[in-house]
């Protein structure tokens, strides 16, 4: 059976992308909110990476409201704020940015399944 991912204080920066839709659109032009998944219906768990060596960064509740950046197949990279299911502030990501970059905060980043969460913007 697979090792149970464990929660990782230093770990990389994920590499989720910003801008990936151009110069003319906001960073990130998707929101989303988490539905949980298969594991939990009431959390969902964000990893740093979408490859098998990933660990766990986060766990996000149901009703956490995402910005929806990127994608790899199954995994969403998100945007999101670290302090429960309110909507997320600014992030940063509202606005065009020049060209598609790694995300550096001053919110979290992260990649979830995409059966954890549904789209309700964008």
């Amino acid at each position: 059976a697979p090792a149970t991912p464990q929660i990782m204080i230093d770990v990389p920066a994920p590499d989720v992308m910003i801008g990936k839709e151009g110069p003319d659109l906001d960073a990130c032009v998707t929101h989303g909110v988490i539905i949980g998944s298969a594991a939990s219906s009431q959390t969902a768990d964000v990893f740093n990476s979408t490859q098998g060596w990933r660990n766990r960064l986060d766990r996000l509740p149901v009703g956490a409201r995402v910005w929806i950046c990127d994608t790899k197949e199954n995994w969403v990279g998100v945007v999101y704020r670290g302090d429960g299911p309110s909507a997320p502030e600014d992030c940063r990501v509202s606005e065009p940015v020049a060209a598609p970059q790694v995300y550096r905060g001053p919110c979290r980043s992260g990649w979830v399944s995409a059966t954890s969460l549904e789209i309700v913007a964008g």
